[in-house]
């Protein structure tokens, strides 16, 4: 039941970052291997010399641009958990430094320096050889992805054939070994692997060569991999990017339908994820006429997402920083039901910020979570329907009865201590249906966002509801282990 806390932007595969956080979600969730530097760079072994024992991780040379050089990445300011490096590039030269803790993106390289047990000390080095090979065809490797089987290891595509507007390619796995042929202008597909080498303006010469690391996704490497359903990505328009997904429970016997696909308006100015859970796949229909639709929204973002993710075999949960910022939030899949599945079937939640696909920038004011209740942006799936769903304690009065957001219950800390409450949900009358699983309340008194708190070696990160700060605006999202 993996977790990842990364960032997503417009620098790498995809022009824009919300096209960007769908990619992510179906690699982290679908199980397929995580492509490092395609194309033709490659990181070689890191080296540099460290008082410091933390590490260096999601380490990625951004295509197209990347150049054969040493990135050397020196700390020039020391602090305790943390710390402030440079970074420069034997050919890029000086780029902005780079944080510890923080995710690092620059035209050419990306990367995450982590804390360790040991902090950095001033001059604590690390050092990033990047080889991109030498290519005469100035064509592309597009349709890139990995499988659910996908091990961790690199794939190296070598033209054993040129042509005029074409080739053929060998291809071969460090772990998978050799495969059959690729050819030059047709997708391929193996069992691990998927691509199209495409034609450009200078042909493919004998011995061109595209390489790809793959590491093994978190789901895949848990052991929980869905299966992918649907995964188009149009570019150009103002939707296409689509994922159907179908999760197995935490039996691994179940079949539960959630999916996410991409909107926005470049005019509006609004880049835009739209959620929802189904009831069954038919590969005909659109995603919007899924069977058993529930579809919420969610603000998202062209620029820079930082995200944080976590999943087990019955649902996902994603928090996004976005913008100036503003904190947005899904929940999709099933929830914990206080009763027997015979009573209580499929009881799936389809949780987001606003109500359908709607036309909604991160930074207008009034859009909230759906922990909030009470409305079409909460949805869950009774045995008698859909039901827009209430959220206990949101929903938790004072004496008097007055429902008014004032009269919420104003929860806070006991002796800097902060207890969470599961989230319930009802319908406001007679139903009491179950809980969230792994979303909890927690007060907003004296906290801030993005605060952990560490339970039986289990973390939670503290969220808040789009740019509010009161007692009641905020959750804990557990990250799943």
């Amino acid at each position: 039941m993996p977790n990842r806390v990364s960032f997503v932007d417009n620098l790498g595969a995809f022009p824009l970052a919300h096209y960007a956080m769908l990619a992510a979600i179906r690699q982290f969730c679908g199980g397929f291997g995580d492509l490092g530097a395609t194309g033709s760079a490659r990181i070689g072994a890191i080296g540099g010399t460290r008082t410091g024992t933390g590490t260096l991780t999601g380490i990625v040379a951004v295509e197209p641009g990347a150049v054969t050089e040493t990135w050397t990445l020196t700390c020039t300011a020391a602090a305790v958990n943390g710390g402030t490096f440079s970074v420069s590039g034997s050919v890029s030269g000086a780029m902005a430094a780079a944080t510890v803790g923080v995710a690092y993106s620059a035209a050419r390289i990306k990367f995450t320096i982590n804390d360790g047990a040991t902090d950095y000390a001033l001059n604590d080095t690390f050092t990033v050889p990047v080889t991109v090979a030498a290519r005469t065809g100035t064509g592309t490797l597009t349709g890139v992805e990995a499988s659910p089987t996908s091990v961790t290891e690199t794939w190296t595509l070598t033209c054993t054939a040129a042509a005029a507007n074409g080739g053929t390619f060998s291809v071969s796995g460090s772990v998978s070994g050799a495969q059959v042929a690729a050819t030059v202008g047709v997708a391929y597909s193996v069992a691990r692997i998927k691509f199209t080498i495409n034609d450009g303006a200078t042909d493919y010469a004998v011995n061109d060569t595209f390489t790809l690391p793959v590491t093994q996704g978190p789901a895949a490497a848990a052991g929980i991999a869905y299966d992918v359903l649907r995964y188009t990505t149009v570019d150009g328009t103002l939707s296409g990017h689509e994922l159907i997904m179908k999760a197995k429970g935490l039996d691994g016997l179940q079949e539960i339908y959630w999916g996410i696909r991409t909107y926005h308006d470049v005019g509006a100015d609004y880049y835009n994820l739209l959620a929802g859970v189904f009831t069954g796949y038919i590969a005909g229909n659109t995603f919007d006429t899924q069977p058993g639709a529930a579809l919420v929204g969610c603000p998202a973002h062209n620029n820079r997402i930082d995200y944080w993710l976590t999943m087990n075999g019955q649902r996902i949960a994603l928090a996004m920083k976005v913008g100036t910022p503003v904190y947005e939030h899904l929940y999709l899949g099933k929830m914990l039901p206080y009763s027997r599945p015979s009573q209580f079937p499929y009881p799936v939640v389809a949780g987001g910020m606003l109500v359908g696909a709607a036309a909604t920038r991160f930074s207008e004011i009034t859009h909230d979570f759906y922990l909030r209740g009470a409305s079409a942006r909460g949805q869950l799936r009774t045995p008698g329907g859909y039901v827009n769903m209430y959220c206990y304690p949101w929903g938790n009065t004072y004496i008097t009865g007055n429902s008014s957001a004032a009269a919420q219950l104003q929860a806070r800390d006991t002796e800097g201590q902060y207890p969470l409450l599961p989230v319930e949900l009802h319908d406001n009358s007679a139903n009491l249906y179950g809980q969230l699983d792994g979303i909890f309340h927690v007060s907003g008194f004296n906290s801030a966002v993005e605060n952990t708190l560490v339970i039986g070696g289990v973390t939670y990160v503290v969220m808040q509801s789009v740019a509010r700060t009161g007692h009641a605006d905020y959750y804990a999202l557990r990250l799943d282990v």
